[in-house]
């Protein structure tokens, strides 16, 4: 980008959306295992709420890096998010474990969708003079969501129900589909050769340090 002002208003929708997002899906995944043990008073049941979430994040992360180029990202944000509406309304009142299972695996997979599309476009928003500024304030906005909604999640729980966390996380979806409103319609530029090279895209031997620090770090 030749302009080097960083926060543009496509810049702060998007932070916005972030921090919504991230304090929406994290609300949840803070109390879905207290809820399921509630009602199961299985220990094991509760965590597979978490793992199945989290696996089906993993890997759709994996699978859409050979499609990123190919989707459009405010369309792709907007048909997750009224998925993830759909799944919190159904998940309302419901004791089914396996239905809760199915549901919280779908959520995983908006999840993954959603978090590495705006974590792509925010890349392409940011001006190369501000790339550190630009992604620390991008990471602050998820550190935010993630540690300010457990305390959230817990409070609307003991003083309230499930049912109140569900509604409260879905007018945080619907917030965020009125800020796309102000989204710009963006589409990575694609190549031949990076999409006809997609096994070099799946596994980038510039990304192993970084990714083994993270690992390790975390």
């Amino acid at each position: 980008m030749t302009n080097s002002k960083l926060w543009t208003p496509q810049y702060i929708v998007i932070i916005s959306i972030t921090l919504l997002f991230f304090l929406s899906i994290h609300v949840i995944n803070s109390v879905f295992p207290i809820y399921v043990m509630s009602f199961s008073n299985n220990p094991t049941i509760a965590g597979l709420m978490l793992t199945a979430f989290m696996s089906a994040a993993i890997v759709t992360r994996f699978v859409l890096s050979l499609y990123i180029l190919n989707i459009n990202f405010r369309k792709t944000i907007i048909l997750n998010l009224i998925l993830l509406f759909i799944c919190l309304m159904l998940s309302y009142d419901r004791e089914s474990i396996y239905f809760l299972l199915l549901i919280r695996f779908i959520e995983g997979v908006n999840f993954g969708i959603i978090s590495t599309i705006l974590a792509t476009q925010v890349s392409y928003i940011i001006p190369t003079k501000q790339t550190g500024k630009g992604f620390n304030y991008f990471a602050l906005a998820t550190t935010l969501g993630a540690s300010l909604s457990p305390a959230l999640a817990i409070m609307l729980f003991h003083s309230s129900s499930f049912n109140t966390v569900i509604i409260v996380t879905t007018i945080l979806v619907v917030l965020m589909l009125v800020f796309l409103i102000f989204v710009k319609s963006f589409q990575t530029p694609a190549t031949q050769k990076s999409l006809n090279n997609k096994l070099t895209m799946l596994f980038d031997k510039r990304a192993i340090l970084p990714c083994a620090l993270m690992f390790c770090y975390v």
